[in-house]
C-alpha cells in the first residue's frame, strides 16, 4: 500500500471494513463475519482486497466472536448489525491487533522481526495429519479447524498465523500448488516405519509432515513471495 496522505485508522472504519450475515444450517442459525468489498478509490481498498483472509483469520481467532455467536435474540438483521458493531468496538484484544496494522500502514512500524525458519515453523503446522483410516492410511487436512498451531494454544503468533493461512490458501491448488507438496508429504509418510502404538504413531506422523514442509524449499519460496505482496500491512519484518 502506498503512502497515504490521510492516516488510516481501522478501528474508526469497522463498519466500512467488516460485516456480518446470518447463515442457516438445518434448524440452526449462526452469524458469519465478512470483509466488505470497497471501491478502488477508497484508501482501505488494498487492505481489504488483498488481505481478506488475514483480516478474517485474526477476527475469528483473536476476537470474542465465538462468544458473540452464542448470543440469543439477534436473528433479525437490525439487531444483528447493532449488536455486532457494539461487540466489535468493545473488543480490546482485536482492536489492539488492528491498531498494529494501522501503525504499519501509516508509519511502517514493525513490532517484531521474524526469520524465515520461524515463519516456516508456524506455517508448516497447518499441514495436519488428523487421523489414520481403517486401512492404516493417513488422513490429512490443511488450515481449517484443528491444526498444529491451534492444538498448542499456549503459543500464539497472531500475524504470522493469519499470514500463513492466507499464503497457503492462495497457493493451495493454484500458484505454486502446495497441494502437490502436501500429497508428496503424505506419500512419504507411508514409507516411514513409525511406532506400532496408534496414538504414538499419529504424533510421529504429524511431526514428520511438519518437518517435510519445513524443509520444503518451494514452500519457503511461496511464503517469501506472499510476504512481499503483503509486507506493507504486516507488522513483522521477515528476515530471509
Amino acid at each position: 500500500m502506498s503512502a497515504q496522505s490521510k492516516q488510516v485508522d481501522i478501528r474508526d472504519n469497522y463498519q466500512k471494513i467488516f460485516g456480518v450475515e446470518m447463515l442457516e444450517f438445518g434448524n440452526q442459525k449462526f452469524p458469519k463475519p465478512t470483509v466488505k468489498k470497497l471501491k478502488k478509490s477508497d484508501p482501505l481498498y488494498m487492505l481489504t482486497e488483498k488481505n481478506k483472509v488475514i483480516l478474517l483469520n485474526l477476527f475469528t481467532d483473536y476476537s470474542g466472536f465465538r462468544e458473540f455467536s452464542q448470543v440469543k435474540g439477534i436473528e433479525d438483521s437490525i439487531s444483528l448489525q447493532k449488536e455486532f458493531y457494539s461487540f466489535l468496538n468493545a473488543d480490546a484484544q482485536f482492536g489492539d491487533l488492528m491498531d498494529k496494522i494501522s501503525e504499519k500502514i501509516n508509519n511502517g512500524k514493525f513490532i517484531d522481526t521474524v526469520t524465515i525458519d520461524q515463519l516456516t515453523d508456524v506455517a508448516s503446522k497447518y499441514f495436519y495429519i488428523k487421523g489414520i483410516d481403517e486401512q492404516g492410511r493417513y488422513e490429512g487436512k490443511v488450515c481449517g479447524g484443528l491444526n498444529g498451531n491451534s492444538a498448542n494454544p499456549s503459543i500464539k503468533h497472531p500475524f504470522i498465523e493469519a499470514f500463513s493461512v492466507a499464503a497457503i490458501l492462495e497457493n493451495f491448488q493454484k500458484g505454486n500448488n502446495l497441494y502437490d507438496q502436501f500429497v508428496r508429504g503424505m506419500k512419504n509418510l507411508n514409507k516411514i516405519q513409525f511406532s506400532e502404538n496408534q496414538e504414538q504413531r499419529l504424533l510421529e506422523a504429524r511431526g514428520a509432515m511438519y518437518l517435510f514442509m519445513f524443509n520444503n524449499q518451494e514452500f519457503r519460496d511461496t511464503l517469501i513471495s506472499e510476504y512481499e505482496k503483503r509486507k506493507q500491512v504486516l507488522p513483522f519484518y521477515l528476515k530471509v
